[in-house]
């Protein structure tokens, strides 16, 4: 059986502790440079300001995104789409529904950190209303800067 049964391309849902599994694999698939368990995944789901959707194409899922809210800010902790299904629109469809879901719930701001070099995922943060505000040295390791991004709701 499927994640969600036979849904339409790019179906988007909002899980919890019991997609962990499925979770942890797409993130392994996603960021193999920094795999996470499925231990690690359901621990982080558990926790109560953590929330989580998953991408599907009809049987199968695709991507995911994490993300933290506190009072009204949120967080886009990880995104991402498997690699052969990248550069298909599926990320900015994630990040349409994160933001109304978001926005219906009274959060008014959604921030994000990204590598400077990283230039497919800040076009798409940026078309997808994203602005530059402030940056962290040493973010992602020895001289990789990230930007940090806020996209007002």
């Amino acid at each position: 059986m499927s994640l969600f049964g036979d849904t339409a391309a790019g179906q988007i849902r909002a899980v919890g502790p019991t997609h962990a599994g499925v979770l942890g694999a797409l993130q392994r698939e996603c960021f193999p440079a920094m795999p996470w368990t499925d231990a690690h995944a359901c621990d982080w789901l558990a926790l109560p300001t953590s929330h989580a959707w998953i991408c599907a194409d009809r049987t199968e899922p695709v991507g995911f995104v994490l993300l933290q809210a506190v009072a009204d800010e949120a967080e886009i902790v990880l995104i991402g789409i498997i690699p052969s299904r990248q550069r298909g629109g599926l990320g900015a469809r994630l990040l349409t529904a994160v933001s109304e879901t978001m926005a219906a719930a009274g959060i008014h701001a959604l921030f994000l950190e990204v590598e400077v070099t990283n230039e497919a995922a800040l076009a798409l943060y940026r078309q997808a209303g994203f602005a530059d505000v402030g940056s962290r040295r040493d973010y992602y390791g020895p001289g990789r800067r990230a930007l940090i991004l806020r996209r007002c709701l």
